[in-house]
């Protein structure tokens, strides 16, 4: 069970995550490793079973992470427009909703 869980990440890490469009909140955040990644490592020490409370409180943090991220970001977005400061960042690090709207991920 454990082998065949860090298979089913190390796909989701090679094939879905880099084509997400965006980073895991957490680890733009704090720096450390991405929910998967941390996850994975969960799962190779501690057992399947064993590390879903890990799992979930990791993405109850993340969920936290993220919500500081878009607080943040709208704050920024907002003093920039108001500024005129219009200037496209390619290197999303979460989703934003209407960022469509702009073409980018966020404004300098």
């Amino acid at each position: 069970m454990k082998t065949l869980a860090i298979h089913a990440i190390n796909g989701y890490q090679k094939y879905i995550s880099p084509y997400k469009g965006f980073c895991c909140a957490h680890r733009v955040l704090h720096g450390l490793d991405s929910c998967s990644e941390y996850a994975k490592k969960t799962v190779a020490q501690n057992g399947v079973y064993n590390s879903i409370k890990k799992i979930r409180q990791r993405f109850a943090a993340c969920r936290q992470a993220n919500m500081l991220l878009m607080e943040e970001k709208k704050k920024s977005t907002k003093d920039h427009i108001r500024m005129g400061l219009y200037v496209m960042d390619r290197n999303c690090d979460m989703a934003l909703r209407g960022c469509e709207i702009f073409n980018c991920c966020s404004f300098l």
